[in-house]
Order: structure tokens, then C-alpha cells, then sequence
């Protein structure tokens, strides 16, 4: 189907149903619809403005608006970094960083990080197509390091 049709019927089925179902090619981890984003001088990046419209996760509908930000980052010598945090409606955070293949993640909820810091190296890191990609604990610091910075850029 062509891309035209393909998103005409989308928006149709979102008008009708009030909501918003992704087609199995577009269920990410992590959809963000309607983001805004500014480049910032002061932190030289690319930052969302306001609060972020989280429509699903793992491909299940969500539409909450939560507070967090997000950020790309072009650095020539470590590679491009993506920086998300959000806050969800209940007041627990959640910190992803993504660089040269490893995931970094942090939350205010113990379990979380206690399951990302307990699993397993098989989980933890897997090779895909010659390319190794890994998920590491991070902490509360770099959580506030990088809500700082994102709420300073503008």
C-alpha cells in the first residue's frame, strides 16, 4: 500500500476510535507523538520544548501527557547521543541514554533498577548483524544531571 494510503487510513481509524493504534511497523519501545523539537546554543543539541505526549510504549496505547524531555546530541568524537527522561503521572521518573550501542536507564522505582542491574549477560548484551548492543544501570545523578541541562537550554 502505498505511504499516502497507508497514513490516510491511520489518521481515519484515529478519528474514529479517538485514539491512536500504531500499524506493527511503527510499535517502538517508546512512541512520543506531537514532540517539538528546538536546537539549543547553549547546550548544543537538539532539545524538546514542554511537557511530552507519551501515545504508547512496547505498542501499547498510553496518551499521557507527562513532564521530561528529550535531547539529540551530534558529537563527532563519542558518537550521537539520545537522552530521554519523563515523570509519570504518579511522580516516578524514568532516564534513558542511548550511545554507540549501549543503553543506559535509571529510575526512581528500586525494582526497576534492581531488574536492569540483575540481568543476565546473555540479556544484557546480545550481538545483532556484527553489531554488539548492551543495557547498563545508570543512577539518579545522571538523571539530574541531564533534567537540569534539558530545562537550562532555553
Amino acid at each position: 500500500m502505498p505511504e499516502n494510503q497507508a497514513f490516510d487510513k491511520l489518521w481515519k481509524k484515529v478519528a474514529n476510535d479517538n485514539r491512536l493504534v500504531l500499524p506493527k511497523d511503527l510499535k517502538h519501545t517508546l512512541f512520543f507523538s506531537q514532540m517539538i523539537m528546538k536546537w539549543s546554543p547553549k547546550t548544543q543539541s537538539f532539545v524538546s520544548n514542554g511537557r511530552l505526549q507519551l501515545a504508547s510504549m512496547m505498542g501499547t496505547h498510553i496518551g499521557q501527557i507527562v513532564k521530561g524531555a528529550v535531547e539529540v546530541q551530534m558529537d563527532p568524537a563519542r558518537g550521537d547521543v539520545l537522552n530521554i527522561y519523563f515523570v509519570s503521572p504518579n511522580g516516578e521518573w524514568y532516564y534513558f541514554q542511548y550511545t554507540n550501542g549501549v543503553l543506559t536507564t535509571a529510575s526512581s522505582k528500586p525494582e526497576y533498577n534492581n531488574a536492569v542491574a540483575g540481568l543476565k549477560r546473555k540479556f544484557a548484551k546480545v550481538k545483532i548483524n556484527g553489531k554488539t548492543y548492551s543495557v547498563e544501570a545508570g543512577n539518579s545523578g545522571m538523571y539530574s544531571q541531564f533534567r537540569l541541562r534539558a530545562n537550562s537550554a532555553f
